[in-house]
C-alpha cells in the first residue's frame, strides 16, 4: 500500500508539460501552447495570471505617461484613466507593478503612484 503513493507521484511527474527552457523555446511557441502550459495546474495558472496583472499595469502605466509626454491626452484625462484603472484592477501585484515603473521610469508623469 505504501507503493500506491509513490506510483501516483510518479505518474504525475511523468505528465507531459509544455517547458520553455530557453527565449528561443518561446519565440517558438504558439498561444495556444502558453495557454495549455498556463492551464496545466492551478499553480501555474496562478503565476501566469499574477504576471499578466503586472505586466499589464506595467504597460499602462508607460502608454499613460507616453501619451501625456507627447500632448496626444491632457493630463486630465490621463489622471481620469489612471483612477479608473485602478477601480478595476486594484490588486496588490497591480499596484506593487505600476508604483514601481512610475518611481523608477516615469518619475515627472502626472499620474501618481498608488497607495
Amino acid at each position: 500500500m505504501k507503493l500506491l503513493p509513490l506510483i501516483g507521484a510518479l505518474l504525475i511527474s511523468a505528465a507531459t508539460v509544455q517547458a520553455f527552457e530557453t527565449l528561443e523555446g518561446l519565440d517558438k511557441a504558439t498561444l495556444e501552447e502558453l495557454d495549455e502550459a498556463c492551464l496545466e495546474t492551478n499553480e501555474n495558472f496562478l503565476l501566469c495570471q499574477g504576471k499578466a496583472l503586472a505586466t499589464s499595469a506595467r504597460n499602462r502605466v508607460d502608454v499613460l505617461c507616453e501619451l501625456v509626454r507627447q500632448d496626444l491626452i491632457t493630463t486630465q484625462n490621463a489622471v481620469k484613466m489612471w483612477n479608473k484603472y485602478n477601480e478595476t484592477y486594484g490588486h496588490p501585484l497591480w499596484t506593487q507593478a505600476a508604483n514601481s515603473v512610475l518611481e523608477e521610469y516615469h518619475p515627472n508623469c502626472p499620474i501618481k503612484t498608488v497607495p
